[in-house]
């Protein structure tokens, strides 16, 4: 399998979508849980689409441009978690086959492969909450053209705009997911150590990375939310408890697939001395990214197993290395066959009783269960009091309260008169 992808051409390009459909369509068909964390985000898209303004009327964490997303999938789909899924495959397509090109043309590599691409959707394909749309997964593909502008100035004279539009579209994947927003210290890190440019560019880079903020800022404020920064830190303040959804035995069982890859990928690039200084500086730019997407995997108050997409693209670029150059069948194509099936085991397994007694992954907290008592509330607005969010899968929220999270804070002050009244 992984030899068919060492060459660069539109049949590999088609080959890599026929792949992905492989894995994702049998899942369409499959009654399975949702993810308790796709409801919330339908539910603030559907509370949005009825007229309501986020942070007034709606109070939840969701980034502004994410909140946008699902105010457009609910105004032209209404609240349909199969076209989240559908759009989940074109997304991770998008970015699969966008990361190989920026390797191909940017000359990462010293032939041309499509391999980083199929790693790419193996692992993006690693639990079931990958199937769906997230935040993280809408600013991953506006921080994957970054990659490229950064790769063009190692090579080239600098371009001063390149830097301006890399601080913009951090910007831009940061309002998708606020997270996001620690790359613009890899990318200052980038022009302190490799670049080393006038004060200028600096400048150029931070005003580009608050310029989205500025219109989102204005945007709100003209439509009525005062102080809309503070309203957005007074949510973000109620709703950042830390809130476990999965065991950490569990994480690192379907990371595990992802992490074998990594190490792989990495001792391989390690030990080799053949790379010309252009591609030594590669290595250190995405080892540094890869640094930094730990570090926001410990700091993440939700951690969940769709928050290991931010690592694939190292991952893609390390794993691609080793398997697009060791083309010996039990050190190259019997592992990551070994991997592929593993991986899929675990994605399918985990919601199938009899597998996942092997396995073990609790996601209770994870995945919300459909019942079929809570059917009569399809179409129904409701108040739910509770982390339980299967009604939710039928009703839609009446209050801009979405979720337990922030509300049992708001229902259980009975002293504070400021969050009674608010109510």
């Amino acid at each position: 399998m992984i030899s068919f992808f060492r060459a660069y051409d539109p049949i590999r390009i088609i080959a890599i979508f026929i792949v992905l459909l492989f894995i994702r369509i049998p899942f369409l068909f499959l009654e399975t849980n949702i993810p308790n964390l796709q409801i919330d985000l339908m539910n603030v898209g559907a509370r949005l689409a009825n007229g309501f303004m986020m942070y007034r009327d709606t109070w939840d964490t969701l980034e502004p441009f994410a909140a946008g997303f699902y105010w457009l999938v609910n105004l032209c789909f209404g609240k349909s978690f199969l076209v989240t899924q559908l759009l989940s495959i074109l997304i991770i397509y998008f970015q699969s086959i966008y990361i190989s090109i920026i390797f191909n043309l940017d000359n990462v590599y010293d032939d041309r492969t499509m391999v980083p691409s199929y790693i790419y959707i193996l692992l993006a394909s690693s639990f079931v909450d990958f199937f769906y749309v997230s935040p993280l997964m809408l600013g991953i593909t506006f921080l994957l053209p970054v990659f490229h502008w950064m790769f063009i100035n190692l090579k080239i004279t600098t371009k001063e705009e390149l830097f301006y539009l890399s601080g913009i579209f951090i910007g831009i994947a940061s309002l998708f997911q606020f997270y996001l927003s620690v790359f613009i210290i890899w990318l200052l890190i980038y022009l302190m150590v490799f670049i080393k440019p006038n004060f200028r560019v600096y400048f150029l880079v931070i005003i580009g990375f608050f310029f989205p903020y500025l219109i989102v800022y204005l945007y709100f404020f003209m439509a009525g939310i005062e102080n809309p920064l503070e309203r957005y830190l007074q949510i973000f303040n109620t709703g950042s408890v830390k809130e476990s959804m999965m065991t950490l035995r569990s994480l690192i069982i379907i990371g595990l697939p992802s992490l074998t890859i990594f190490l792989i990928g990495v001792f391989y690039t390690l030990s080799n001395t053949r790379y010309i200084n252009f591609q030594y500086n590669v290595i250190k730019i995405m080892m540094l990214y890869f640094i930094i997407t730990i570090a926001i995997l410990f700091y993440l108050p939700n951690p969940q197993p769709s928050s290991w997409l931010i690592t694939i693209p190292a991952i893609a670029y390390f794993g691609g290395n080793f398997f697009h150059y060791i083309k010996y069948f039990w050190f190259s194509e019997f592992p990551m066959l070994m991997i592929s099936l593993l991986l899929i085991m675990i994605c399918y397994g985990s919601i199938h009783p009899s597998i996942n007694k092997y396995l073990r992954i609790n996601t209770s907290y994870l995945l919300a269960k459909k019942e079929e008592r809570y059917k009569y509330l399809e179409h129904k607005k409701i108040l739910l009091l509770g982390a339980n969010r299967a009604p939710y899968i039928y009703a839609d929220p009446c209050t801009p309260y979405i979720n337990w999270k922030f509300s049992k804070s708001l229902f259980q002050s009975k002293r504070d008169y400021e969050k009674i009244s608010e109510i």
